[in-house]
């Protein structure tokens, strides 16, 4: 007698759900470990603070600036240089000539060579030059100063004002210039005129047709 075979029964359906949960949970493990292995590491960056910089030294502007200059005092501007005047090197100390004395200086360049044009600052120095050689040098004259000087009877005949300056800032300016050592072409005369045919030693030209001549005394 033949044995006769039972059917297979199915599995049952919670059976078939663990082994569906088991092979995604297996795909998932697969798939963290890749993850994890293929993920880019943290690196934390150490904080290196910025290098301290010392600052560069800032050049003073010019107008910042502050400069001393000792110069000469001239309070007048400075016309164009007279190619006859031939100046020298200027002494230590100026010559202590005091404010009237400079402004009485300023007059007789006034009243005597202001008209002759480009020679009229050559011809200034010269004729100051003739007052300085009569008081200060021994040269048989009584006066000590400028003014008495120049207010000796019978020489120099031109009335000034000592308390105020001639009205010219040139002749102005020379007498200063002569102050800090700037001399004529005709230095150190004791007379000067301008008479023609006289006993001239030196004489100064100008355009104009006007002269200087100066000399120490009638021959």
């Amino acid at each position: 007698m033949a044995h006769k075979t039972s059917p297979s029964r199915p599995a049952p359906h919670w059976a078939v759900l663990l082994i569906v949960a088991g092979t995604m949970l297996t795909i998932l493990s697969a798939g963290g470990l890749l993850l994890l292995r293929f993920a880019p590491t943290s690196v934390t960056a150490s904080y290196v603070p910025a290098p301290t910089r010392t600052p560069l030294p800032t050049p003073t502007l010019p107008r910042q600036a502050i400069v001393e200059r000792q110069f000469i005092p001239i309070t007048t501007p400075q016309p164009s240089p007279s190619p006859s005047p031939t100046p020298t090197s200027a002494p230590v100390t100026p010559i202590p000539w005091t404010q009237e004395e400079i402004n009485a200086l300023s007059w007789l360049c006034y009243y005597e060579v202001r008209g002759m044009a480009e020679a009229r600052v050559d011809a200034c120095l010269s004729v100051i030059s003739t007052v300085r050689a009569r008081y200060a040098y021994g040269s048989g004259f009584a006066e000590t100063d400028v003014i008495s000087t120049l207010r000796r009877p019978g020489q120099f005949n031109f009335d000034f004002d000592p308390s105020q300056p001639a009205p010219d800032a040139e002749m102005y300016w020379v007498v200063q210039q002569y102050q800090w050592g700037m001399r004529g072409s005709c230095n150190g005369f004791l007379y000067f005129d301008s008479v023609p045919g006289g006993p001239s030693l030196c004489v100064i030209q100008s355009s104009t047709g006007e002269f200087m001549e100066f000399h120490n005394g009638w021959r």
